[in-house]
């Protein structure tokens, strides 16, 4: 028997308790944010000669999905940030996947 749809939670809530619904999961998007705002720090506040190589880290903290950096046009800047939330995002549901079969 199924259970009223009363009851049962939407899909934008279940996607959303998929994401960020476990402890591990939260603070992998809140080390991601931060290696976010470093990048964001770096390259608006410091000068540098030659380039910088902090775009590199939250890059490897989002793989295999940070790859797809590697795809963009003319390296913009919009769509680096985005590649590395989209895919900090399908990782973090993938720890919460792994992380509830585990207590399940």
């Amino acid at each position: 028997m199924t259970a009223p749809a009363a009851s049962r939670p939407s899909p934008g809530r279940r996607a959303l308790s998929l994401v960020a619904g476990n402890r591990i999961s939260q603070v992998y998007l809140l080390i991601v944010l931060a290696l976010l705002a470093w990048v964001a720090v770096d390259t608006t506040l410091v000068h540098q000669e030659d380039a910088s190589f902090a775009g590199v880290v939250p890059m490897l903290a989002t793989l295999p999905w940070g790859f797809a950096v590697a795809l963009l046009p003319d390296g913009s800047t919009a769509g680096f940030f985005a590649v590395v939330a989209a895919g900090a995002l399908v990782n973090a549901a993938l720890i919460g996947l792994v992380t509830g079969r585990r207590r399940g």
